[in-house]
């Protein structure tokens, strides 16, 4: 017998492989007890049970924690697919009945005396403002806030309507134009934007508003993609020019001025002898609405008073592409109306007449305030450096520099130039002078920053309740 077998002469058997764990699991498998297995599944099952229902209690309302119990049930009953879809369901139930209830569509509402715009006004214009019947009390501003949806619409344009319905059951308190400003308002659905439009004509028909006032809060209009922007305004036609009567207890609209007798306020021409109230309008900002509605309360009462107004600044001209000169006597007497004459003239005697150069800088910011500014001429930018690119025109008709100069403190912005520039400029020596020699005169200038400041307060004011953020 030979000592070696070749591969041919050996004999042919499989060799067992290894036992897998699968087969040692099947081999163990009928030596588990069955109730072991349960008891694991039921603990599992206990645990996740306590842990998603039990603790679970006091964390959430009550329309939350009933979701959890349904999908709970139906996951037992039907299994986990109908669970899964139940609490789909139940989730997106929970989320439109909340933000109906919870997030107020409407975050305020308010009439235009506490929120007035930040425009120069005549006395007299201010005199009509301040009216009960006449003025900015006959303005409602309402604010919208958050997602605006099928869900909540229906409740927002009932409480719209409940506060019209209030304000014109009591005659001094009735509401001539009705501004809604949707600057909070972070989306809306097709179906709230047409309940919108259905809104502003239900606000003409039913309780007698003359004009609606739409404020956008945001260049590329509001934040949906039906055309709300057109629909408003497709009916604005038929009422721009509609008669504004005097409603009962109003007195008769004044004569106009006979300098001011035809007057064009940059966007139509208007008559004297007919005091309208302007169709329906879309606007960007806050305040763009309350100069805007201002003016129209102003020109019911005297036509061609809120032309010699509104434009204090020039801004309105140089808007248009008008090249804007204005004499630097008038200038002080429009920052000061109530001044006399003869001290504004004498006034003015301390100021040098300047000349500057497109691209020139006035001041840099942080530097030390060593005059205040008149502009009469050009149009200059106010620039706060380390920031977002914040930036300011400077009309014809403004004061600059006059806190920093009043104050001894350093200067706010920067100011250059955007074209060629006439100003008078009132030196810190000079106003050292001033308040030594006449502390009466200096007392003027005083004034006319009390007067600023009270404006530029009320732009903040304005910009807190609009975007509830302080404005840079």
């Amino acid at each position: 017998m030979p000592l070696y077998h070749s591969p041919d002469h050996l004999d042919h058997k499989t060799t067992p492989p290894p036992p897998s764990h699968d087969t040692t699991l099947s081999h163990l498998q009928p030596y588990i007890p069955r109730c072991m297995a349960g008891m694991l599944l039921l603990h599992v099952g206990i645990d996740l049970f306590i842990e998603g229902v039990y603790d679970s209690y006091g964390k959430f309302d009550a329309l939350e924690y009933s979701g959890i119990w349904l999908i709970t049930v139906v996951m037992v009953t039907s299994g986990m697919s109908a669970g899964l879809l139940v609490g789909l369901i139940s989730a997106l139930f929970t989320y439109v009945y909340q933000s109906s209830i919870y997030v107020n569509p409407l975050r305020g509402y308010m009439t235009a005396t506490t929120l007035r715009s930040r425009r120069w006004r005549h006395p007299e214009a201010e005199r009509i403002l301040a009216d009960r019947l006449q003025g900015r009390h006959r303005i409602l501003v309402l604010q919208l806030q958050g997602n605006l949806f099928f869900g909540n619409i229906v409740a927002l344009t009932d409480k719209v309507k409940e506060i019209l319905r209030d304000k014109s059951s009591r005659p001094d308190d009735n509401i001539l134009i009705a501004m809604l400003d949707f600057a909070l308002v972070t989306g809306m659905d097709s179906s709230a934007a047409q309940s919108i439009s259905k809104l502003k004509s239900t606000m003409h028909e039913q309780y007698g508003i003359r004009m609606t006032v739409f404020v956008t809060g945001r260049r590329e209009g509001f934040p949906c993609e039906y055309d709300l922007t057109r629909e408003l305004l497709k009916s604005s036609s038929a009422t721009d020019s509609m008669r504004d009567d005097p409603e009962p207890g109003e007195p008769p609209p004044s004569p106009a001025p006979r300098q001011f007798s035809q007057l064009s306020s940059g966007r139509r021409s208007f008559s004297s002898v007919m005091p309208v109230l302007v169709g329906d309008r879309v606007m960007e900002t806050l305040d763009e609405a309350l100069a805007y509605c201002e003016d129209l309360l102003v020109r019911r009462r005297s036509p061609g008073l809120e032309s010699s107004t509104t434009d204090l600044m020039g801004e309105d001209k140089a808007k248009h592409g008008s090249i804007v000169s204005v004499d630097a006597g008038q200038v002080l007497q429009n920052l000061l109306p109530r001044a006399d004459p003869q001290s504004l003239e004498k006034l003015l005697s301390f100021f040098q007449k300047e000349t500057w150069r497109r691209g020139e800088c006035l001041w840099r910011q942080g530097s030390v305030s060593t005059s205040l500014k008149l502009v009469t001429r050009g149009l200059l930018e106010s620039i706060l450096e380390d920031e977002a690119g914040t930036t300011e025109d400077i009309h014809p008709g403004a004061m600059i520099g006059e806190v920093g100069l009043v104050n001894g403190v350093p200067r706010f912005s920067t100011v250059v130039c955007k074209e060629d520039c006439v100003l008078y400029s009132l030196s810190d020596a000079q106003w050292l002078n001033l308040t030594q020699s006449d502390p009466a005169l200096a007392r003027i200038i005083d004034l006319i920053v009390i007067r600023y400041l009270s404006h530029r307060l009320q732009h903040v004011s304005n910009r807190i309740f609009e975007t509830r953020c302080v404005p840079i």
